[in-house]
């Protein structure tokens, strides 16, 4: 199995709030990037798709797809570039926890010290360095993906009885993870808490039946799954800076 791979480019940068600015731009490489989020906390979006991270998330990148960072507090970054043929290890778009023992930022420190020390061969040294973070990405893909294959699960029965209740303690047994992960983990792959997520899909739906039945706003909230008219005009005016009769009223 030949895995061929160059370094285009190491960084590290130390973002803080006070000096800095909290927010990177969109933009996109004609490579691979890897970031490893040393410290810190926050959100990249990639791809249109928004990630939280947090100290030990490494976000992956594939070439010519934009992304962006929001850091929340301080934040500890180290970038990768590199040009890869994408076999026989598929790489995408995603962000993922290291391991327990930290060894992609093991690897990524043993780079940066070749870069910085340039013995002989430590372009050859860095390329090695780099394959090996590769191969140690597909075991981490591997591991995590048997939970995320249940995790699909739950996001498909979510989408199908949303308008019922969810009891999320459920969710997260079935998922494989202690309810705290389970909501970490949510939130990584949708953008939203699951509480969030299950109330804009019952706003989603309730705006469907604003546009395009006469129901009262009574029937409409009993329909998606709120507790009563109160409950919905409430969430709806939170969610959506409008009421659902400002809404009907504007669609109609």
């Amino acid at each position: 199995m030949l895995v061929r791979c160059k370094l285009d480019f190491l960084y590290y940068n130390f973002y803080d709030n006070n000096k800095t600015s909290k927010y990177v731009q969109p933009h996109k490489h004609n490579c691979y990037e890897l970031v490893y989020y040393i410290e810190g906390k926050g959100s990249t979006t990639i791809n249109k798709i928004s990630y939280a991270f947090n100290e030990s998330s490494i976000a992956i990148t594939e070439p010519e797809c934009y992304h962006d960072e929001i850091h929340e507090v301080n934040t500890k970054v180290l970038y990768v570039g590199f040009s890869y043929e994408n076999e026989p290890i598929n790489l995408y778009n995603s962000v993922i926890k290291d391991s327990g023992d930290k060894i992609i930022l093991c690897i990524l420190y043993k780079m940066k010290k070749e870069m910085l020390d340039r013995e002989p061969y430590y372009e050859l040294k860095l390329d090695l360095l780099l394959k090996e973070i590769i191969i140690e990405l597909e075991r981490l893909f591997s591991r995590n993906n048997i939970k995320d294959n249940s995790f699909k699960y739950v996001l498909s029965f979510i989408d199908q009885n949303f308008t019922h209740d969810v009891n999320l303690n459920t969710l997260a047994e079935i998922s494989g993870y202690s309810y705290h992960r389970f909501r970490h983990l949510f939130k990584e792959k949708t953008g939203l808490s699951p509480n969030n997520y299950i109330i804009n899909k019952r706003i989603d739906y309730a705006e469907e039946l604003l546009e395009n039945t006469d129901l009262t706003m009574s029937d409409i909230s009993h329909e998606c799954g709120f507790y009563d008219s109160c409950q919905f005009s409430n969430l709806y005016k939170r969610y959506r800076g409008t009421t659902p009769t400002e809404y009907r009223h504007l669609k109609k």
